[in-house]
């Protein structure tokens, strides 16, 4: 990157600190913040259709966003304003080092934007969140973050996306075995399974492929076909029998 695109992106950044030249007006939980129309609806599929529709938004140059965190649309405009194109990658942390409460703090927040960048159509910001959300977890082996995960990432996201909901499964399968010395744990996660009915489907499915995947590997070591073989065993009974 040369200084003086470097330059320009400073500069970009520096407008939404300083809030020069703005000419849209996003409110959000008593916070207000002055934008560029040039910088959030061209990278906001939300914010552009807000502005073009010629509904009232685009008339006055206010959008209200009444019901999200004043917090997190903060970080999400100034994701904005950073002009990145490509998810942003992560720096490595090591998250063994952090709390049980420091890391529910983080993939709050972390699952919280990606539900966020979905809502406003800001892909970049989807796939950035999606990436520290299962950077921090495949470094975790916790099963209290999992039972906290589960409802944040089914309540927030379409059954469609599989993104965030495929990381937690993952994250359950490999939590599974040591889920059954834990009694209260293992308690509480049936209750999730038994609530949440897409998470449901989600560990059968997860289970079901467990089973094939076991299947495969007999057949592997024996060279043989084991339904096939169950078959003829089926016919010689019935052979027998008559």
């Amino acid at each position: 990157m040369t200084r003086e695109v470097k330059d320009v992106l400073k500069a970009i950044r520096t407008c939404f600190e300083t809030e020069q030249f703005s000419d849209l007006k996003i409110t959000c939980g008593g916070r207000e913040f002055k934008c560029h129309k040039v910088i959030v609806c061209t990278r906001s599929k939300f914010f552009e259709k807000a502005c073009t529709s010629g509904f009232q938004e685009s008339a006055t140059s206010h959008i209200d966003l009444p019901e999200d965190n004043p917090v997190h649309i903060e970080a999400m405009l100034k994701f904005l304003y950073a002009m990145g194109s490509r998810p942003e990658i992560p720096p490595i942390v090591d998250f063994l080092d952090f709390t049980h409460a420091e890391v529910k703090r983080y993939l709050y927040k972390e699952i919280s934007m990606y539900a966020l960048a979905d809502k406003y159509g800001i892909p970049a910001l989807c796939s950035t969140a999606a990436l520290k959300v299962k950077g921090c977890l495949s470094r975790r082996y916790d099963p209290r973050e999992l039972l906290f995960c589960v409802p944040l990432v089914y309540g927030s996201t379409p059954a469609s996306d599989r993104t965030l909901r495929d990381t937690i499964v993952h994250y359950f399968e490999r939590l599974a075995p040591s889920i059954n010395g834990r009694p209260k744990t293992k308690a509480r996660l049936l209750r999730l399974v038994h609530t949440i009915e897409e998470f449901r489907e989600d560990v059968v499915l997860t289970m079901l492929q467990a089973v094939d995947e076991g299947s495969d590997e007999i057949v592997r070591a024996y060279g043989k076909d084991v339904d096939s073989e169950e078959e003829v065993e089926d016919s010689d009974a019935m052979t027998e029998a008559s």
